[in-house]
């Protein structure tokens, strides 16, 4: 399987997002953006959080 560029995947995460940057904003996010990714990653690698929620869910009383 084929992976698409990081530029391109940056652009399309940032269309889905409904974003307009600029191109030195995309240069940016285009740079650090496999940073960002193997760091999201990673926290698959933790067994201890295999089956938890990703985040603390707060429910307000209505």
């Amino acid at each position: 399987m084929e992976t698409p560029d990081v530029e391109t995947t940056v652009r399309g995460l940032l269309a889905a997002g409904g974003l307009s940057l600029t191109d030195t904003q995309v240069e940016k996010y285009v740079r650090i953006y496999p940073t960002f990714r193997a760091a999201a990653d990673r926290l698959w690698d933790i067994p201890e959080i295999r089956y938890e929620q990703p985040a603390v869910v707060y429910k307000a009383k209505l």
